[in-house]
């Protein structure tokens, strides 16, 4: 779904928290996970399981590395990017819910989402312990994240769509 429905970003926003607040807190999961103005112009991937939303990943297209949400985690990899690209971020799934594939499902919808936008090339971060998710669909570790906002050793990711050169 395409970001600017506001009943389906409040849900997605209501995951978010209850997510990472058992993790983090809930004051700073709002700070750092929380809706805010990347989402209304974001692509979100959704699972839904009997009509309740039980996990959402967001994708940001970005045609300059100047408007990225999560700037401060990819500051030193900014003038690695191509353009177009996408950020794949924000991936959580409900507690209940979790090793059920539903976040195997996020990664690969978003990776074909970005396929189909024409993106060259999808970045993410990870927790260390969490690199296998990503890395077994295409993404490679490109190195920390500068963004220490969470506690944990984050790595920043990217797996490249399209590597011809014109």
């Amino acid at each position: 779904m395409h970001g600017n429905d506001g009943d389906v970003l409040t849900t997605v926003g209501s995951l978010r928290l209850e997510a990472w607040g058992r993790i983090i807190g809930r004051d700073a999961a709002e700070a750092r996970f929380g809706v805010d103005h990347h989402d209304a112009d974001a692509w979100h991937c959704l699972v839904l399981d009997d009509g309740a939303l039980v996990a959402a990943g967001r994708l940001t297209v970005h045609a300059s590395p100047d408007d990225l949400p999560e700037s401060t985690s990819f500051g030193p990899y900014l003038g690695q990017m191509r353009v177009p690209f996408g950020l794949a971020s924000r991936l959580v799934v409900h507690p209940a819910h979790q090793r059920r594939g539903h976040a195997a499902r996020i990664i690969v919808d978003r990776l074909a989402l970005a396929a189909e936008l024409g993106l060259l090339e999808v970045w993410g971060e990870t927790r260390r312990h969490q690199l296998h998710g990503l890395t077994r669909h295409g993404y490679e570790p490109v190195g920390p994240s500068s963004d220490h906002s969470v506690p944990g050793e984050w790595v920043v990711l990217r797996v490249q769509l399209n590597t011809s050169d014109g």
